[in-house]
């Protein structure tokens, strides 16, 4: 145990604690931060409720308020130590190490019979609109951009103009994805909402099990993309996309193979390309 973290710690301790529980957080102060309830709950073998009762004896009234402590701490003993940053080697290590846990996570909660009716309805579906904003813009982007590579007829949601021109159309048949991780913007949220009272179908890739996505769609595949502080994680997520969207060009290898030629000729055409 890290005794200057142990003793700056206890120095904010306003109540009685669990002793065992205490010793957990100091051994892995440098972690938690950067952690969901969930997977703080798994690691440390302690319940949600434990989990509280820990918070409010530091006189953290949320998991959010209890991480900047955690991170006080850490940036305390950084600076009398003198150390300026950490160790680049450090950095990427645990960045790595980080990702891997995600791919794990991903792996663990896969749910294949998602991802074969996703492609159905992807497949039969009149067009495909996507929504994300926020820290999910990369993959509602990523996943239009493929989609039509795929010769999938799709459309981003970027606006309220672009849902107003949308619902025009009165396209019952649409299928709407939508990417939500935290923090969640709420305009993606709002036009997921109208779509959905609307009697739109919609699917959801989000990284909460409490995501307001969750309550808005059909089903929803979970998104593992815990990181470090103020950056975000986007490894598990692509590779999750990238499974679904090899699963839906392999439906028809030929059909692939013949879109793809023609999205190169026209690319070439156009000059689109260095």
């Amino acid at each position: 145990m890290n005794t200057s973290t142990e003793k700056t710690l206890r120095s904010y301790l306003k109540g009685e604690v669990n002793e065992d529980l205490f010793r957990y957080v100091v051994e892995n102060a440098h972690v938690i931060p950067f952690w969901p309830m969930e997977r703080f709950c798994s690691r440390s073998g302690a319940s949600e409720e434990q989990i509280y009762e820990l918070m409010a004896a530091f006189g953290a009234d949320s998991l959010n308020s209890f991480k900047t402590i955690l991170r006080n701490v850490f940036y305390h003993e950084t600076h009398d130590a003198g150390v300026a940053k950490r160790p680049i080697s450090s950095i990427v290590s645990e960045m790595i190490n980080n990702e891997k846990q995600n791919l794990n996570d991903l792996l663990r909660d896969m749910d294949y019979d998602k991802i074969d009716r996703l492609t159905r309805e992807i497949t039969t579906a009149s067009e495909v609109v996507v929504i994300g904003g926020g820290g999910a813009t990369p993959y509602s982007y990523y996943f239009n951009r493929m989609l039509s590579k795929l010769g999938i007829r799709t459309r981003r949601l970027e606006n309220h103009h672009d849902l107003v021109t949308f619902m025009k159309l009165q396209d019952r048949s649409a299928l709407v994805v939508a990417f939500g991780i935290a923090r969640y913007s709420k305009d993606p949220i709002l036009r997921v909402s109208r779509l959905r009272q609307q009697g739109y179908r919609v699917v959801a890739f989000t990284d909460r099990h409490d995501s307001p996505f969750v309550d808005l769609s059909e089903y929803y595949f979970f998104l593992p993309v815990q990181c470090f502080d103020f950056v975000d994680s986007y490894t598990a997520g692509m590779t999750l996309i990238n499974a679904i969207l090899l699963n839906l060009g392999l439906q028809d290898e030929k059909k692939l193979i013949s879109q793809l030629d023609a999205y190169d000729a026209l690319a070439e055409d156009m000059g689109l390309f260095f």
